[in-house]
This record gives C-alpha cells, structure tokens and sequence, in this order.
C-alpha cells in the first residue's frame, strides 16, 4: 500500500515539474515578444498561408443580396522569434497560448456585410498553436455575412456565385505575402443544406494596386457555387398559380348572364395578385434583370385579365338585340364550324320556330286553312306536294333531316293556332287576326335574334376556352423552357 503511494506522488511530481518547465518556456519565449511588432528578420516579409472550410450555407437573403455562412477559418505562419530546442526544454514540442499575446495577421473579410466586424484577429478569441520551429497555425470558427451580387434571372431555378473575399487590411504585398493552402476550400465537413446544392468553393489569388498606397495588396477570393433547389417553389408557389389560370378557363364553361362568370376571374386575378406579394420577398428590387418568377406570374396576370375583358365582351354580344352580321353568321354558324367543333348544338323547338314558322311551306298550309275553312290537319296531303323531302333524302342529309322534325314539331305547335284562328274566323273576329299576326311576327323575330346571339356566344365561348388553355399551357411551357439544369 505504501509502495502504491509512493508511485502516485512520483508521477504527481512529474506532472507538476512539466507544467514548471512549460511556464519557464513561456516565460522565455514571452520576454522580449511585443504583439504588435512584425515578426520578420530585416529585409523579409511574412508568408500567411491561408485556407477555409465550409460548414454550413445557413442563409441567403435574396431581397438584401446577402450570405450568411458558417466556416472555419485556418492561418498558418512562421514567426523566427517564437523558437526553441525541443530537447532543452524536456521534449516539449508545442505550447498552446492566448491569440493576445503573439502578433496575428490582421486578415478580413473585404466584402463584409456586419456593420461592426473589426476583422477576424478582433472575434477570433480561439487559442494559438505555436510549434518548437516557429510555425504558428491558428484555427478560428467563425460566421461570415457577406455581401454577394446575386443574378436572379433564372429564379427559382437560379445558379448563385457568390464570392468571399480575404485579405490583410494594414500590410501590402511587401510585409505580408497572402497564399492560398489548396486551390479549392474545404467542402469535406459541409453540413447537407436543404435549400440549396453546394457545387464548387475554387480559390483565387490576386494582387491588386490601390490609388492611395505605393505596393500591391494580395486578397484570396474564395467563389462559392451553389444551386438552389426548386422543389418548394415548384409546389408551393408555380404550380397553385398554374391551377388559378386554368381555373379562369372554366368561366367560359358558365353561362354568359350566370353572375359567378366575372366573380370567378376577378377571384382568380386577386388570388394571383396575392401570389406576386409573396415572390416579391424572395427576390431584390433590382432593374438589371427580371427574375423568371416574376415574368411567369405577370404573363398569368396578363392573361387572366385579358380572359376578364373577353368575358365582358361576350355578356355584351349576349345581351345584343339586333340581327346577327352577315360575316358573323357566316364565321360562327355555319354547319362545318359546328361539325368541327362538337359543341353547338341548337335548340330544336327554338330553331324550329325561327326557321320553321316563317317556312313557304307553312304559310302556304296557313293561307289553305284559312281560305278553306279547314283544320291543319286536313291538308297533309298538300304539304306532301310542297316539296318536303323524302326519307331516303333525310337519310344521306342530316341538315335536311333535322328541319323534317322541325316540321313534325311545328306543326303541332301551329294546328292549335290555326284551330284557334279558324274559330275567330267563325265567330266574325277576323279584325284581331292582323294584330295576332303582327305579335307573333315580332316575337318570332326576336326569339330569332336572341337564339342567333345565343349561339354566336356558345361558339365564342368554345373557341376562347380552347384558345386561353392552349395559351396558358404554350405560356408555362415556353417560360421553363429555358432555365438551367437543377436538381429537386
């Protein structure tokens, strides 16, 4: 037991003499070093050899085109004043201080967006590594925030370029010499992001002249590449505005008097308007390019409100009582548009009566009844004469045949008109039959034009249906035709 003692206090002795011996170097190394004073033999400068990994891309504020990342910052230098022979000083091979007590480059970052950074020596408080042969390496974590000219021509499909810029503040060229370790950053530690795809980090050297100063300064440009991944955007905001258009599509479905018809674009045009007050946060109020994005939903606006003015143009016509144009009729109501298209399809009693009632046909059963005395039923035998046609002609004529059920129809409505005229004509009120026939003439011709607008604004509505889709999809397709190549 007293042998186990023993051993402990001789290693405790040990340790004890160690850190004595590590204390009497520091007090060698620290007794003539100032701080402040460039650690140079004459006629030499210092070589920093700089290197940077990246951590995290935490933030990018698109609307203030600047970065925020995490990234450890690593420096190594040779100061000839902070020297020793291991083999004096027991073996001891490093010594770990405090950064204030050995002069440090004054390395910032020239593209800096914190209004207070002094520099990375001012937030730099980790410990400094000095080696028994004068090598110096300093390791300090650190968040940047730096500015970087984004270019959101392609947002959100966007490639960003945004570089980090270091270099010494007070010496030029001459007192310190700025080298990059490796011709690219650190990215083995980068943190997965998922927001963005980080492609490159390459390191570039320059040297520069100033106007106010006779020596070049060296700076170290670190480019960082980085994609954004659209996956959010696409679902989020592209894809809710593509649905809102088409959705404004549907209103040339509704009927032209149906007061829901302009609600539904208005509706569509604000919840749109909503969607441009979003993406408007994301991207800088710049003029130099116009983000995709904004192209994509001013070209939906512009759309919608162009389907706004077609609606209200199309409740006009509806509303019209004057005779179709010639040039009207025959662009809208001709038998090969309608066959083209399948969506008009006439009202068949209402066709029957514009068409039917003014027919020579059933004026001419008309004036017989009248003249004779006799119901309408009683001269088949005449309107089968008047060149109705046969069934073998209905068969290879479906125009032919639709107008032949017009006249089954017709003349069921006009027997009960004509009975009712023939009792009039008995009982000697044959001076009201003028003032009848002028009424249903009127109102025969009115309910033509009407049924005429009506049609006229069936096929419009069918045209501008397929012409706003086709326009809405060509428009989406031809605006992310082009972005670059991205990765959801």
């Amino acid at each position: 037991m007293k042998k186990s003692y023993f051993i402990f206090f001789i290693l405790l002795l040990g340790v004890f003499a160690d850190r004595r011996t590590e204390v009497k170097l520091l007090d060698h190394l620290f007794r003539n070093y100032h701080p402040d004073a460039l650690p140079t033999l004459p006629g030499k400068g210092v070589n920093l050899t700089f290197d940077i990994a990246l951590r995290q891309l935490i933030r990018m504020d698109e609307s203030i085109e600047i970065i925020v990342v995490n990234t450890w910052i690593r420096q190594f230098w040779q100061d000839p004043f902070l020297t020793w022979n291991a083999s004096e000083w027991e073996g001891i091979n490093s010594v770990t201080v405090s950064p204030n007590k050995i002069w440090k480059p004054d390395i910032t970052v020239y593209n800096n967006a914190e209004q207070d950074f002094q520099g990375l020596d001012y937030y730099g408080k980790t410990k400094v590594i000095v080696y028994s042969d004068g090598n110096i390496v300093w390791l300090i974590p650190t968040l940047l925030r730096t500015t970087c000219k984004l270019d959101m021509s392609y947002f959100p499909f966007d490639e960003q370029v945004c570089p980090l810029i270091f270099g010494s503040w007070a010496y030029d060229q001459v007192a310190i010499d700025l080298y990059h370790k490796n011709p690219t950053g650190d990215l083995s530690i980068l943190a997965k992001s998922s927001e963005f795809i980080i492609s490159g980090f390459e390191a570039v050297r320059v040297s520069e002249l100033f106007k106010c100063c006779p020596n070049p300064y060296v700076s170290l440009t670190y480019k960082l590449h980085f994609q954004r991944r659209a996956k959010f955007y696409l679902f989020k905001i592209i894809l809710p505005g593509v649905l809102i258009a088409l959705l404004s599509c549907f209103s040339f479905i509704l009927p032209p008097l149906s007061g829901d018809r302009v609600g539904l674009v208005i509706t569509n045009f604000l919840s749109l308007s909503f969607y441009v007050l979003i993406v408007s946060d994301f991207v800088p109020p710049s003029s130099d390019t116009l983000p995709l994005l904004v192209k994509f939903y001013t070209l939906l606006m512009n759309e919608i409100g162009l389907a706004l003015m077609t609606n209200c143009v199309i409740i006009c016509l509806n509303s019209k009582n004057v005779p179709v144009p010639n040039w009207v009729r025959l662009v809208f109501l001709n038998n090969h548009f309608n066959n083209f298209f399948y969506f008009l399809r006439r009202k068949l009693l209402s066709k029957c009566i514009i068409y039917e009632f003014n027919d020579d046909i059933s004026l001419r059963l008309l004036d017989t009844s009248l003249n004779k005395n006799e119901s309408f039923s009683q001269n088949e035998s005449y309107a089968k004469k008047q060149n109705v046609p046969s069934n073998n002609t209905l068969e290879t004529n479906p125009d032919l045949m639709l107008r032949s059920k017009c006249s089954e129809i017709i003349s069921s409505e006009l027997i009960n008109l004509y009975d009712s005229l023939l009792k009039l004509e008995r009982n000697n009120d044959l001076k009201y039959l003028k003032t009848i026939s002028d009424y249903v003439n009127t109102k025969t011709r009115q309910q033509s034009i009407t049924a005429d607008w009506e049609d006229v604004v069936r096929s419009i509505d069918k045209i501008f249906f397929i012409i706003f889709v086709l326009l809405i999809v060509g428009s989406v397709a031809f605006i992310f035709a082009f972005p670059p190549k991205t990765n959801f």
